[in-house]
């Protein structure tokens, strides 16, 4: 017997549908649509009854028997499909609700993707008063468009002048505080917990010296 959760999956997939479909197409019954795909009768009846999983090779045999292939049985992955979010669309908003003392402010830039797979933000900072650290999960990639502002990850301090950039840990527990009275404003892309592991493997421990310049 199939466990709840791999019913759920197969569901998802709908290969018993599928197959029912192939089969009313050709017309025939349970037990000739298994003759005519080479296949036992009781393993097709137990497929479409969402009892066992087929494998890739039976699933071959039923799609070329058909006169398809084995990409039939499979949800194609939705064509990405392009937004555009203009200036006047986008909201603005601090760093915490109700933050007198905020340290920036936000647009999100990409706010009519859907389900986009990284956040981008066009963020105006501050000089407050006392940084507030916060971290979330995955990458964060950071671009100086103008002024300078000092970025402080754990214990480790980066000024960053219009034209740097950097990309770290977003894990690791990271604060922003303008320096010098002139706006200072930064494209910043945060990528998931995925992006992550795809950069380093595992979670990074690894530590600069402090007041870290980067060119």
């Amino acid at each position: 017997m199939l466990s709840e959760t791999l019913r759920k999956e197969l569901a998802r997939y709908g290969l018993s549908e599928k197959l029912r479909a192939l089969r009313w197409q050709k017309k025939m019954g349970l037990v000739e649509m298994a003759k005519f795909c080479g296949i036992s009768p009781a393993l097709l009846s137990k497929i479409e009854r969402q009892r066992v999983v087929p494998t890739l090779q039976t699933l071959s045999k039923i799609a070329k028997a058909c006169g398809t292939d084995v990409n039939y049985f499979f949800p194609r992955t939705p064509k990405l499909q392009a937004t555009v979010t203009h200036p006047g669309e986008r909201l603005q908003f601090p760093d915490f609700p109700k933050n007198k003392n905020a340290a920036y402010s936000f647009e999100c830039l990409n706010f009519h993707a859907v389900e986009p797979k990284m956040n981008c933000y066009l963020a105006e900072f501050c000089a407050p008063e006392k940084i507030q650290h916060h971290l979330h999960n995955g990458v964060e990639f950071l671009y100086v468009l103008s002024g300078q502002l000092s970025l402080t990850i754990v214990s480790d301090e980066y000024t960053l002048d219009e034209g740097d950039s950097i990309y770290f840990d977003a894990n690791l527990s990271h604060a922003y505080r303008r320096t010098g009275k002139s706006p200072c404003r930064a494209l910043v892309v945060t990528l998931p917990t995925e992006a992550s592991a795809v950069m380093t493997g595992k979670k990074s421990t690894s530590r600069v010296s402090t007041r870290a310049r980067l060119a």
